[in-house]
């Protein structure tokens, strides 16, 4: 029932990209997949973790700002499976709260974003809720200025106490000022040839940190050792740096498109510009991830996080080329052509990266089949 739900729901948010109901429906089923899973490969941890809270081995074991909300519901009785509703409440409202902030086709973002990442992130829970947290904060980096700059570290700074991974997104702030030129990102591309051969030659990055936590799960983020869990096989290496470089040109095509078509009388196309120019340059920044990425595949998580903001910039580009048509008062144009086309690149996108987060679990009990059939408003 819930593979069907999903699909149903995902057609109905991608032809009616700006439907209330279907935007509704789908923020409903996202909200009953993540508040009342019964299984996910972290759930059983996370369970533990929360019946076990007051023990002094366990109060400090996470973040700061995840652990206070475990505290809190446990002071109002509720159990872990409370606990999951009020996570989904809060994430499902600060997803919907940014969306609604970045573009208008609301179903057609939340259609997309639910094929990728959403369904792992109901595993994923703290990263989940980081990354909620910093995507509701890219509005101050868009809005400019140092007081808004301020808004969106101080953003970083929450999410970081939900997730310590959420820190790296402070390579948004690279994209703030100049575009990223050809000349610009050949440099970037240098730099991270330079530090991946450093890096995965030598235990230099864990002998730094480790002067700073003796925190054993960061810490083996940093080691170079190939039986560390999260090293990236040939294949798990080869397929983040396609979808690293794949989000690249996919928010280039966007960013151009506006270049062309963006006039200064038209409100509409310059604030989406500036959105495309931004949401391009935050994912050219995150090439400088590369080098940690083909170490350990844990810094591979703040692209996920970006996914929302690249489809925000997606149906931006599909809604100017639908006003460009009826303003023109055409029925079958290029510009017709033209939208079809990104449609089909960005979902077929969209299941690249849902199955390359699903190759490594087929055929187990992590499979996100299990995740979203285990559930308690529909267990089959």
């Amino acid at each position: 029932m819930g593979i069907s739900l999903l699909c149903i729901l995902c057609l109905w948010g991608l032809l009616k990209p700006k439907s209330k109901a279907a935007t509704i429906s789908l923020l409903l089923f996202m909200w009953v997949l993540f508040g009342f899973n019964l299984q996910s490969p972290d759930r059983a941890s996370y369970e533990f973790m929360y019946g076990n809270l007051y023990l002094d081995s366990y109060y400090s074991l996470y973040e700061p700002g995840f652990t206070v909300l475990m505290d809190i519901c446990l002071r109002l009785g509720l159990s872990f499976q409370g606990f999951q509703v009020v996570l989904a409440t809060l994430y499902v409202l600060l997803i919907y709260a940014s969306i609604r902030k970045y573009t208008k086709y609301t179903s057609y973002v939340l259609a997309l974003f639910i094929i990728a990442p959403f369904l792992w992130y109901i595993s994923g829970i703290r990263v989940a809720l980081a990354a909620a947290i910093v995507i509701f904060s890219f509005q101050y980096l868009l809005l400019g200025g140092k007081k808004n700059t301020f808004y969106f570290c101080l953003g970083i700074v929450v999410s970081v106490l939900f997730h310590y991974s959420s820190c790296l997104y402070l390579l948004f702030l690279l994209g703030r000022k100049r575009d990223f030129k050809k000349r610009k990102i050949l440099v970037i591309l240098f730099l991270v040839t330079v530090l991946s051969v450093i890096i995965l030659r030598t235990n230099m990055l864990y002998i730094i940190v480790n002067q700073f936590t003796s925190r054993y799960k960061t810490l083996q983020w940093f080691n170079n050792n190939a039986d560390v869990i999260g090293r990236p096989s040939l294949i798990g290496a080869v397929s983040a740096l396609a979808i690293l470089f794949g989000n690249v040109y996919v928010t280039y095509m966007v960013k151009r498109y506006f270049e062309k078509h963006s006039t200064e009388k038209d409100r509409f196309s310059l604030v989406n510009r500036k959105f495309s120019y931004l949401v391009y340059n935050c994912n050219c920044a995150m090439l400088l991830l590369i080098p940690l990425i083909l170490l350990n595949l844990n810094f591979f998580r703040p692209i996920y996080g970006l996914l929302i903001l690249n489809a925000c910039s997606v149906a931006n580009m599909i809604d100017a080329q639908r006003r460009k048509r009826v303003r023109n008062r055409l029925t079958y144009d290029n510009c017709s052509i033209k939208n079809a086309y990104m449609s089909l690149v960005i979902i077929v996108w969209s299941l690249f990266i849902a199955f390359y987060q699903e190759y490594p679990c087929l055929n187990t009990i992590d499979s996100v089949y299990y995740i979203i059939s285990k559930n308690l408003l529909f267990p089959f």
